[in-house]
């Protein structure tokens, strides 16, 4: 399932002023930058899945994260979303080691990349179809010592791996890819909405995943598309988006646990740990030499 070039990209005029306090979690450096990426496999709707997982904070995070966070998810502006709520201005707010964290979506781009902020630092998740169908997912954090997080974000995005391999049924099922026979009116409204289109045709005239796949240019323009140009860059994005199918083992009735998610938040927790007996022992040694 792969947008065409003309993807619509959302982005907030700027972005939003934030907070994250470094939990020692064994960078090399203290630099400003971080990034890791992983290759998941998973079936033809691999590139749907991963994306999905990033956008989805809320429902995803606590699944993969070092350390897992509640949230509870503020929807974004009517006409911001990509599919139900989730788009530019999705406010997700939760507590993190006893601090409020606020995350923000500022920027989606469909099947290709979402960026949120989140304390002090910008995250920026990307995804990228490969020839083979497999998917390039991939993490880069900007912001204050962001280098600290460079391990601890290469060891969650390998559980973010292992989660989406494991349950792209699920997945699948909670969001079904654009394009598949399972899609309801609303979702294609979002997706219209993501592409620039006014949704409203495609609600009065009830179009679904499956309609959506039989489109044709006197449809399109039934629709309110009048640009032939237009249209035809729209067919080529629903004919990319008519895979279907769904590989891995997650049922559609609840997700898999995977064993990298426990082993990943107890070497966290640990890293977590040492951090603190670390300002412990500093705090100590600045108190005696000031005495």
């Amino acid at each position: 399932e792969e947008f065409s070039s003309e993807s619509h990209t959302q982005r907030l005029p700027a972005p939003l002023p934030f907070r994250l306090s470094p939990m020692g979690c064994g960078g090399s450096t203290a630099s400003s930058h971080a990034e890791a990426t992983v290759v998941v496999s998973a079936g033809p709707n691999t590139l749907h899945a991963c994306f999905m997982v990033c956008l989805k904070v809320d429902l995803y995070q606590p699944k993969y994260a070092n350390m897992p966070i509640t949230f509870s998810v503020t929807p974004c502006q009517q006409g911001q979303a990509f599919v139900g709520g989730y788009g530019v201005g999705t406010v997700f707010t939760g507590t993190n080691a006893g601090s409020k964290d606020i995350t923000t979506l500022v920027e989606v781009e469909p099947l290709a990349r979402v960026v949120m902020t989140s304390g002090a630092a910008q995250v920026t998740y990307t995804t990228t179809a490969l020839p083979n169908g497999d998917c390039e997912l991939g993490i880069a954090l900007d912001g204050p010592s962001m280098g600290l997080f460079e391990r601890h974000f290469a060891m969650q995005l390998n559980t973010m791996k292992g989660f989406i391999e494991a349950n792209v049924t699920a997945i699948c099922s909670d969001a079904p890819p654009l394009g598949s026979d399972t899609m309801t009116v609303d979702a294609v409204c979002d997706w219209a909405t993501a592409q620039g289109l006014d949704p409203g045709p495609f609600r009065e005239h009830a179009i679904d995943g499956k309609l959506l796949l039989q489109m044709d240019h006197e449809m399109l323009e039934e629709l309110g598309v009048s640009s032939k140009i237009k249209r035809t860059k729209l067919l080529g994005t629903i004919a990319d988006l008519g895979g279907g199918g769904s590989g891995g083992s997650g049922g559609s009735g609840g997700f898999v646990e995977v064993p990298q998610h426990a082993q990943a938040m107890q070497a966290a927790q640990n890293m977590f740990q040492a951090s603190q007996t670390q300002a412990i022992m500093t705090q100590a040694r600045n108190n005696h030499i000031a005495s």
